[in-house]
């Protein structure tokens, strides 16, 4: 049996949608497409001339990358300049990366500067947008950064609305800048800009920089769906109490019906847990991050389709580190936050 993890940086594309939120009920697409004939985003060459600012820019990565863990899937850089933060952290294969920003003119020169080296669209894509009320819906990213505060010093648009990007269960917002920028930032303006927006933050200053942490929890009331018929007891109910009459879907888009058994066929039921995902497509797994969309990862399980789960058991379990998967007389183990199988 060959089993193997494929990771989709360069195969879905991905939406956002609508917030469950009392927000208006409107559509805003996000749309991050990708060719696959287009360089590997490691591989390629700096789309940015080097200068001194490129030291700087990879040791903010470097941080930002080290200290979110293994977070993966949507990134987005708040303030975004003309795209250099974003570059530096989508040669990581871990994110694709959005960045919003203000100035017009350093969207443009971002563009084209990543337009040049084949790669806009691909990992990276820059909007033009003001950063205290922006088109797109809750809980967008799983992490947040900032390029403005690396170059200018400042604190860019809204802490408020920069939080409500971060999606639930994990997400993270790194907020600060290296040692030795141009600009440097005032921890106490930084303070004041989180507490502006209420939030529960952690600062450290130290030789990596001045830089903010903030995680968000889970929902409150959040239910769970680990077992076909929703828990070992199969009760066929999620545990939440997070109910409404105004419920709206936070995103739709892929993985389509192309990788899926047809739901006629009453295939394996959609597993989640803390924020993930896992669908049984035909003969493979697919991790997503429930709260936008973000494909994490797809493992190829051959012989694993199960069909008519009315006459059948699940061949899927869902625990906090691992996903069970039950192929034949074997046991998979999956770590949920990689897809690979001890």
């Amino acid at each position: 049996m060959s089993i193997q993890p494929r990771y989709t940086a360069d195969s879905p594309r991905l939406c956002t949608a609508v917030s469950a939120s009392a927000r208006p009920l409107w559509l805003c697409l996000l749309v991050l497409c990708s060719t696959p004939c287009r360089p590997d985003a490691a591989a390629a060459g700096t789309p940015y001339t080097p200068d001194a600012l490129t030291p700087l820019y990879r040791a903010a990565a470097q941080h930002i990358l080290a200290r979110t863990g293994t977070a993966r899937g949507n990134c987005i850089v708040f303030g975004a300049g003309t795209g250099r933060l974003a570059w530096e952290l989508a040669k990581s294969d871990r994110f694709r990366v959005l960045g919003i920003e203000e100035d017009a003119k350093g969207v443009e020169t971002g563009r084209r500067a990543l337009h040049a080296a084949d790669l806009y669209g691909d990992k990276i894509t820059l909007h033009h947008g003001t950063l205290t009320n922006l088109p797109y819906r809750d809980y967008a990213a799983a992490v947040v950064v900032s390029d403005t505060i690396i170059i200018d010093g400042r604190c860019p648009g809204a802490a408020a609305e920069m939080f409500r990007m971060v999606r639930p269960d994990g997400g993270i917002a790194l907020i600060g800048q290296p040692p030795g920028c141009p600009n440097p930032l005032k921890r106490d303006r930084l303070e004041a800009w989180l507490r502006s927006a209420g939030l529960v933050y952690e600062i450290t200053e130290d030789e990596r920089g001045l830089w903010s942490r903030i995680e968000r929890g889970p929902l409150p009331g959040a239910g769970e769906w680990t077992h076909n018929l929703a828990d070992i007891g199969n009760t066929t109910c999620s545990g939440g109490t997070r109910t409404s009459d105004r419920a709206t879907p936070l995103w739709f888009g892929e993985p389509g019906p192309a990788v899926m058994v047809d739901r006629h066929w009453r295939p394996q039921a959609p597993l989640y847990k803390h924020g993930r995902l896992f669908i049984s497509g035909s003969d493979r797994i697919i991790c997503v991050d429930a709260y936008n969309g973000a494909r994490l990862w797809e493992l190829s399980v051959p012989d694993s389709s199960r069909i008519a789960m009315m006459r059948d058991a699940g061949f899927l379990a869902l625990a906090s580190d691992t996903l069970y998967v039950a192929v034949g007389d074997h046991c998979l183990q999956v770590a949920v936050d990689t897809g690979q199988i001890a």
